[in-house]
């Protein structure tokens, strides 16, 4: 929450009911999909001040600055997901000025929109927040209907997406060069345990006897791989990795060589793939391993438009020596990349069994109400990825308390390319130009015709807030069921 101002100067604050959204950690609230969240505007009004109006707007970005890599040059991409206010107050007649503390209820559309992330490495972002302003006249300058802000306030929104998990019918078995793994499960909701069961492989028994080890030390790594559209055009750019997560080394011991030494070699040093108690030695190595898997990671989601991010479970393997050895660590071999066993992991937002609705819809199948100001590509590209402005205009149209409209950007036509994607203010949304329709091409259109009429991405709604505190339900004499009780009970009673 925002800190007040100076006293002299006023505050202004925004403060979201705990009893809305789902509990993420015990301490932060996140939001989805049709999910409804209500908040309330308190203000002071600062001293001789002439405010006009008190306004809520909620907007939502996703950006990646231009930067450079080892490969290439990363441009810049700026998208407006959404962007809605409702006027709280507006200065009347009376010239009474506004209250101390103002009720708002937001409900989300259900479009599938990207997380709330912010990704450094690739200099990502991805916010969704409200923004509470207090407006003055503009007192220099400029017209009178001018108005300008007076105090602000800001208040970020957790959001995540709809992500399905499944059960494995059938447990998925990976062999290496020194691991058989063994998983159960391979999607899982943030915040819950991931397990696996690791064996040493033949090999690894052999070269543990080989090279005086006590055993094989695993690390389990949860790996984040960010990619932006840019990667998938060139191979040349690989995506981001980064380990989002580690468990600590568990070592996988070595069982006793009895059962799997081949004693007829005269240096009882040689693993025989003959042995009988080979099979059975590689069963008595079985160890768990376990990682949780932190309650703010990321879902895994490919609908976006800007970045897609998945993940993998990465297993490394090295081999421990003897107490008695100077180093800990065995430095006569060591293993490749090529020897970690990599694992795809699902991190999903919903339990098992829980699916998505059918219906539910990505937010890159509209046209995205503020544009994109990434520059089209030569190849075949969605019209909805067309460059327009993204800065807020704000809404010069005199609204009642409870009036609230959708901001619409401010329109850009270059002459180097096509014109940008239009849309106009209205409650219902908005609607494509007919004329930036006749530029794209027939491939193009087609695309379109595959995948349904490109209308803006619906924006969330302000709803009309209820308060049920200290008032009592109103009954009328047609809705209550009569009292007089029938002729047939009376006569029973009076017996």
């Amino acid at each position: 929450m925002p800190k007040p101002s100076k006293k002299n100067q006023g505050f202004i604050t925004i403060e979201l009911l705990p009893e809305f959204g789902l509990s993420l950690d015990g301490d932060s609230v996140v939001y989805g999909p049709g999910s409804v969240f209500q908040g309330i505007v308190r203000l002071s009004l600062p001293s001789q001040q002439d405010a006009q109006r008190l306004r809520v707007v909620f907007h939502a970005t996703e950006s990646v600055q231009l930067h450079s890599t080892m490969a290439s040059v990363i441009r810049g991409r700026h998208h407006q997901l959404f962007g809605t206010q409702r006027i709280l107050w507006e200065k009347s007649n009376d010239n009474s000025g506004p209250g101390r503390q103002y009720m708002f209820t937001i409900q989300m559309p259900l479009i599938q929109h990207p997380p709330s992330l912010d990704y450094g490495r690739l200099r990502y972002k991805c916010r969704y927040k409200l923004t509470a302003m207090l407006d003055e006249r503009r007192r220099t300058g400029g017209t009178n209907n001018d108005l300008v802000p007076l105090l602000t306030a800001h208040q970020n929104i957790h959001y995540r997406p709809w992500v399905a998990t499944r059960i494995l019918k059938v447990p998925m078995v990976r062999h290496s060069r020194w691991l058989v793994v063994k998983m159960v499960n391979s999607d899982y909701v943030a915040g819950e345990m991931c397990q696996v069961q690791v064996n040493l492989s033949p090999s690894a028994l052999a070269l543990c006897v080989k090279s005086s080890l006590v055993g094989m030390q695993v690390v389990m790594e949860l790996v984040q791989i960010a990619t932006l559209p840019c990667q998938l055009e060139d191979e040349r750019i690989p995506p981001s990795e980064t380990v989002y997560c580690r468990s600590a080394p568990v070592l996988v011991p070595l069982p006793p060589t009895s059962s799997f030494i081949d004693l007829s070699s005269g240096r009882r040093t040689s693993v025989s793939s003959s042995a009988p108690g080979l099979l059975q030695a590689c069963l008595q190595t079985s160890t768990r391993l376990s990682l949780v898997i932190p309650a703010a990671t990321p879902p895994s989601y490919s609908f976006g438009r800007v970045l897609s991010i998945h993940y993998e479970l990465a297993l490394r393997v090295s081999g421990k020596k003897k107490k008695r050895a100077a180093s800990l660590w065995n430095s006569a071999f060591s293993f490749s990349d090529d020897d970690e066993i990599r694992i795809p992991l699902v991190v999903g937002t919903l339990g098992h069994g829980i699916r998505v609705p059918d219906d539910i819809r990505n937010y890159t199948h509209f046209s995205g109400v503020f544009g994109d100001t990434r520059a089209p590509q030569p190849q075949l590209q969605h019209p909805s990825a067309a460059s327009t402005s993204h800065s807020l205009t704000r809404s010069d149209t005199t609204a009642s308390t409870s009036s609230h409209s959708t901001l619409s950007p401010r329109l850009s036509r270059p002459t180097t390319r096509p014109p940008p994607l239009s849309s106009a203010s209205s409650d219902n949304g908005s609607l494509l130009d007919s004329g930036d329709r006749t530029s794209t091409t027939t491939a193009a259109a087609t695309l379109l015709d595959q995948q349904g009429p490109s209308t803006s991405v619906p924006v969330p709604k302000f709803l009309h807030t209820i308060e049920y505190e200290n008032s009592l339900p109103t009954y009328h004499p047609s809705t209550l069921p009569p009292y007089t009780p029938p002729s047939s009970t009376r006569s029973c009673v009076l017996v």
